[in-house]
């Protein structure tokens, strides 16, 4: 079975606060093929409030201070609880929560923040849109994702013949992803599994079905 590929030049910086407070996680790489899922790791010993978000679509500066230029793919973001249940899920964060892209006028990096979340083991997937999670918010990570093995599924639904990474409004991206995790105690980026090993991540089984949403209109700059 055909393998999720990424090639990844990882950037990790962790940035402490002070002893007592959790600090940040930046990471960075290169999706190669549409299917791509990546995940993430990372620890609270104690309650927190997290961030996570992303750059690669309209560029920023992330919490190391590694500037991103803008080009990236539009990402979607789920965040699961240790048992691969689905805690949260954002498409696009919106601005002023993101940056608007200079070319496409569009807010589609990820941003999700969560208040007080609890000690404990957490898993975040970044992929592609719309390569939704099967089962939807009320899935598991063990359920997979939709185009999983469709290494150029966004040409179907762009009408672009050629090349990969289209937006849904048509325009042409790289596979550029950066990300951050902030107010954790660590954190780490996973190898990116084969599709036949991913349902083996957590345990458990929810109702199939791939969720869908509506086609979005550009953002106004």
């Amino acid at each position: 079975m055909k393998k999720f590929m990424a090639a990844w030049s990882i950037v990790m910086m962790m940035g402490m606060l002070s002893q007592a407070e959790a600090g940040f996680f930046s990471f960075s790489g290169e999706f190669q093929t549409d299917d791509t899922v990546q995940l993430f790791n990372f620890t609270l010993n104690s309650a927190s409030d997290v961030t996570l978000q992303s750059f690669g679509y309209a560029g920023g500066t992330q919490a190391d201070g590694n500037v991103v230029s803008a080009g990236g793919f539009d990402p979607i973001l789920y965040l699961f609880d240790s048992s691969g249940n689905v805690i949260d899920f954002n498409d696009d964060g919106g601005f002023p929560d993101v940056n608007i892209d200079p070319v496409t006028g569009s807010t589609y990096d990820v941003y999700m923040e969560i208040l007080g979340l609890g000690p404990g083991n957490y898993t975040v997937a970044l992929s592609q849109y719309d390569n939704f999670l099967n089962g939807g918010i009320a899935g598991n990570l063990s359920d997979g994702f939709a185009f999983t093995g469709d290494p150029e599924f966004t040409q179907k639904f762009t009408g672009n013949s050629s090349g990969k990474f289209w937006d849904v409004n048509g325009f042409a991206r790289n596979g550029q992803f950066a990300f951050d995790i902030v107010g954790v105690d660590s954190a780490s980026l996973q190898s990116v599994p084969e599709p036949s090993s991913l349902a083996l991540v957590t345990l458990g089984l929810a109702s199939a079905g791939v969720i869908r949403r509506k086609r979005r209109n550009q953002a106004n700059a």
